[in-house]
């Protein structure tokens, strides 16, 4: 069975107390804080917000096992945005949920904004999940914003329709093929990647 230790603040003490344990969980709380979908609630279903979880626990431990890496980037919880077209403007950028970069464009990162410019060579993939608020957005415009940064693969992660949309440019557009259940994914700029649609969909690698 569970054992349910209580811990409380002391009432004669004043000003700041270390509680014994209980920073373990504020502390990781705060860990999953750093991630843009987890610092409110913005999901419908409690799956979704689990699925959520897991990722932002396998981006801690990513980082903890990359540690070996000397630099540092100037984006202290390591969030990349691109840079992209919005209607007539090219000075805006988008925050994906996920981008994907070689190790030189990572380390070129070091020490500056971390923006993948025009300048700059685009990244190799980006994911993006759709929320209800996103659908539109993720489906249509970030599509024609992310072909004309040339792009070559982008992946729609829709956990309401139960289906994983990759998208692979061809000749300035974006073609689609969809991917449900058990089907394992074909991904053009990492064939040898083996994961399904499943396991995307429930964050569980």
């Amino acid at each position: 069975g569970w054992i349910l230790e209580m811990v409380l603040r002391p009432q004669e003490k004043k000003g700041f107390v270390v509680l014994p344990r209980r920073w373990v969980v504020e502390r990781t709380c705060g860990w999953f804080y750093w991630c843009r979908r987890l610092s409110r609630d913005y999901e419908d279903l409690t799956k979704t917000s689990e699925a959520w979880i897991y990722w932002a626990s396998i981006r801690l431990l990513v980082r903890r096992l990359a540690r070996t890496l000397t630099f540092q980037t100037s984006s202290k919880d390591t969030k990349v945005g691109v840079q992209s077209p919005r209607g007539r403007r090219w000075d805006t950028s988008r925050i994906p949920d996920v981008t994907v970069l070689t190790q030189e464009q990572w380390e070129n990162l070091a020490q500056r904004e971390a923006i993948i410019t025009l300048a700059d060579l685009p990244p190799l993939l980006i994911v993006e999940v759709v929320s209800d608020s996103t659908r539109s957005t993720d489906y249509r415009a970030k599509q024609t914003e992310y072909a004309a940064r040339d792009i070559a693969e982008y992946w729609i992660v829709d956990s309401a329709e139960q289906k994983v949309v990759i998208c692979t440019l061809v000749e300035g557009f974006y073609d689609q093929a969809i991917f449900v259940g058990d089907v394992s994914l074909v991904s053009p700029t990492f064939p040898a990647l083996t994961l399904t649609a499943a396991q995307v969909l429930n964050a569980c690698f």
